[in-house]
């Protein structure tokens, strides 16, 4: 009896499983593994090396989770391979397959299905955290990344719109630019959109500006803008850069 109790607590314990990266970033790792194996079966030691790793440790374990959380890889036997999915969103036939595909991605995991449709046409709660550990079996270490992770993803696939969760995905999820690894290098220039008209300031232009971990930077620009004007906010951001910055966290890995 109490060997049974102690495996029941041990569970509860780890609490419910969720993807540790964004949609996004997951997306990002299942190229880097289409460039080395295509359609090809590969081992877990492979996979570990198609993502830039010398060999099996907690952060490849971490992002093969997430790509299996997605349903971006497919497992068969001890081998994994790029799934339907996958395919569908990196070689769509046309940007409304792929728009739908990482919808349908982004609902994969158990946990995003059942909080896209509890929240549907609603905001994401400002207690969000506590619902996640009380209602959802999250564990209290991991509550605040799964907000994180699952608000960016959420945004990424078009799911939540004006800050409310729109579970079919009426607002376009953003299409993917064609790219030759998972990690943009420092010389690729990110993917820039413009905003809907109607939620700028008059007068104003804003632009989204896609940065690591799932987040968008903003960017208010009147129109138009010249060759000064963007000097200025070169230099402005080369002044602010000590004070915007700062060491990024460690990343800890659950047991």
């Amino acid at each position: 009896m109490a060997e049974n109790q102690s495996s029941s607590e041990s569970v509860r314990q780890r609490g419910t499983t969720s993807p540790k990266h964004t949609l996004e970033e997951t997306i990002g790792y299942l190229r880097q593994i289409a460039e080395s194996y295509g359609d090809r079966k590969a081992s877990r030691e492979s996979l570990a090396q198609a993502l830039g790793h010398t060999g099996m440790s907690g952060a490849v374990s971490i992002k093969i989770g997430s790509l299996t959380h997605y349903g971006l890889l497919a497992r068969e036997g001890d081998a994994y391979k790029v799934s339907p999915l996958g395919q569908r969103i990196l070689h769509p036939r046309d940007d409304a397959e792929q728009r739908a595909a990482i919808r349908e991605a982004a609902k994969a995991p158990n946990l995003y299905l059942k909080l896209f449709t509890e929240l549907n046409g609603k905001a994401v709660p400002s207690l969000f955290e506590n619902i996640l550990k009380r209602d959802h079996g999250v564990t209290s270490d991991n509550a605040a990344g799964v907000v994180a992770t699952f608000k960016a993803t959420a945004e990424f696939a078009g799911l939540m719109k004006n800050g409310l969760i729109d579970s079919e995905g009426t607002e376009s999820a953003r299409t993917l630019e064609p790219s030759k690894s998972g990690a943009p290098s420092a010389e690729e220039k990110p993917a820039v959109t413009v905003e809907a008209k109607s939620a700028v300031p008059h007068g104003l232009d804003t632009y989204s500006i896609p940065l690591t971990k799932g987040r968008v930077a903003a960017l208010n620009l009147p129109r138009p803008v010249t060759n000064a004007d963007l000097e200025r906010i070169k230099k402005w951001v080369d002044l602010m850069a000590d004070v915007l910055t700062e060491e990024p966290e460690t990343e800890t890995i659950e047991a």
